[in-house]
């Protein structure tokens, strides 16, 4: 399946017959498996194919279910809304730029997570010694630093 714009149905159209990965955009995720809060999700050319909260079984169930030729990309919501929206003195206005297509440049270089087939990469910015890679129900979970994030860019992109 080819990741294309705007692909997942919206949470509230509860008369969909199922949906991509399991996931639907504006879905809201609670407890010890929620990793990520109101972000974007990218495929690797830059296009937004939604938004959303995504647990751990999500991310999961992504890794698993990709097609080996795509990745999918996480950006956080400052990355992903709110550095597109103009402020006026009566609040949020409009949004500038192209928010629901970026581009691969801006995505990559935001990413928090890229998931690949079999294969979520958390990515560190900033070095922490005690991170410690893991496996999520048969998925390896790894930290990517900068130059692991180009690896990954040019396995897809070049």
């Amino acid at each position: 399946m080819i990741l294309t714009q705007g692909m997942f149905e919206n949470v509230s159209n509860v008369t969909a017959k199922g949906s991509v990965f399991g996931i639907r955009n504006g879905q809201l995720r609670y407890g010890k498996n929620k990793v990520c809060h109101n972000s974007g999700w990218y495929n690797k050319h830059g296009d937004k194919l939604g938004w959303g909260d995504l647990s751990k079984l999500d991310m999961i169930a992504i890794a698993k279910e990709i097609d080996e030729n795509d990745v999918f990309i996480i950006l956080g919501e400052q990355d992903s809304y709110w550095k597109f929206v103009e402020f006026s003195k009566d609040g949020p206005t409009t949004i500038k730029g192209d928010e629901q297509s970026p581009g691969a440049d801006y995505v990559w270089s935001k990413a928090r997570y890229i998931i690949e087939k079999n294969r979520i990469n958390a990515v560190v910015r900033f070095m922490y010694s005690d991170l410690k890679d893991d496996v999520w129900s048969g998925v390896p979970y790894t930290h990517a630093v900068p130059d692991s994030v180009k690896t990954i860019y040019n396995k897809y992109m070049v």
